[in-house]
């Protein structure tokens, strides 16, 4: 859907972030507030990363082998913070692609059954944005992958899509 269609606010109901003003949401006949924390892992539009080590920031609450987190940072084009998990991530040092890929890495490891993506390809080079979507299509064969965009670059007629807002036959 187009900006400002309501594919975020529509996410949002879904992971329980807001609350519909009427009716409910419900994942597989139980309320969202009880279903989507185990769920869904969220990689939002603007990724938060602290001044900590570079696996603090890729945990959080989550474990994951340090193999495989080298693994999705090498292949990730992030390959300076492989070698060392335990180096000091400095957030202003990181570039808007970088910390859109190292949340995507995060939302990998939380190992839900979902992942869920908003906007994962914007302030992401082309050839970085390539590079993303094949991990995601990797992924999509263990887990569900939900990508929230605005654009239709790496759709696949084995894609299904929900368009949001206005659409209109040209």
């Amino acid at each position: 859907g187009a900006n400002g269609a309501g594919k975020t606010t529509l996410l949002k109901l879904i992971l329980n972030e807001l609350q519909p003003t009427t009716g409910k949401i419900e994942i597989q006949g139980v309320p969202a507030k009880i279903k989507s924390a185990s769920l869904f892992a969220f990689v939002p539009q603007r990724s938060v990363m602290f001044t900590a080590s570079v696996m603090a920031n890729l945990l959080l609450a989550s474990q994951a082998d340090p193999t495989k987190l080298s693994a999705l940072l090498k292949q990730l084009q992030l390959d300076r913070y492989a070698a060392d998990l335990d180096q000091t991530l400095q957030p202003n040092q990181l570039s808007p692609g970088e910390q859109r890929r190292l949340g995507i890495i995060r939302g990998i490891a939380a190992d839900r059954p979902f992942i869920v993506l908003d906007e994962p390809f914007s302030d992401i080079d082309a050839v970085n944005q390539q590079t993303v979507m094949q991990l995601l299509r990797q992924e999509a064969k263990k887990r569900g992958v939900v990508i929230i965009t605005h654009t239709f670059d790496f759709v696949t007629a084995a894609d299904q899509v929900l368009k949001v807002g206005d659409h209109h036959d040209n």
